[in-house]
């Protein structure tokens, strides 16, 4: 009896001692590390934010004073008359086609204001002396439709006269950095209207 009762504690014993030692090899973790590796699992779940880059405007314009040599226009009309005239370069880039209603040029500075105009409705009036415009060296005429049809990039050369006590009032002589500023307002196929502002100085060829 004595022999049993002893093989009966010792099996007893080993059991205990067994699920002892599985309890110590088992891996413990507490509340604070069970939160953060589910914080963990939703971030990596979480899709990558990527930085946009700010996108360029493509209807760009560059606008820039050439010369004083050649006599295109007078401040009566297309017509020459002996004096040289203000050429201008204007650059743009449309990436669908648009309609140019109408070009100004302005020089504002020290109380004087004097303004040319172009519009391709040649039965709107002009506010101002006229502009002669010329794509590719030919000369854009004035049409009944809403504009000028451009697209893509497109070059225009641009010519002002010079003001001799126009109207009795208006006297203009280009001279050393004035600020010409120019507006170009045009139309897309939606019927949506826009415009383009640029300015540029005047630097005379030194004789």
């Amino acid at each position: 009896m004595k022999k049993v009762l002893i093989i009966f504690l010792l099996a007893v014993l080993s059991i205990s001692s067994g699920c002892s030692l599985n309890f110590l090899n088992k891996t413990v973790t507490s509340p604070l590390e069970t939160a953060q590796d589910g914080l963990a699992d939703q971030e990596s779940q979480q899709p990558i934010e990527t930085e946009t880059q700010p996108q360029i405007n493509p209807y760009a314009i560059s606008f820039s004073w050439e010369d004083l040599q050649n006599d295109v226009l007078s401040p009566q009309g297309l017509v020459t008359d002996g004096k040289p005239d203000g050429y201008f370069q204007v650059a743009m880039n449309f990436p669908e086609p648009v309609k140019i209603k109408y070009i100004i040029m302005r020089y504002q500075e020290f109380n004087a204001h004097v303004q040319w105009a172009w519009a391709y409705n040649k039965t709107l009036p002009t506010v101002g002396s006229p502009i002669a415009v010329f794509q590719k060296e030919t000369l854009v005429l004035q049409g009944t439709d809403i504009g000028f049809e451009c697209s893509g990039d497109t070059n225009l050369a641009l010519y002002i006269p010079e003001l001799d006590n126009e109207n009795g009032r208006d006297t203009f002589k280009f001279a050393n950095d004035q600020k010409i500023s120019i507006q170009i307002n045009y139309i897309t196929k939606s019927g949506e209207q826009h415009q383009l502002n640029s300015t540029t100085l005047v630097k005379m060829l030194e004789m």
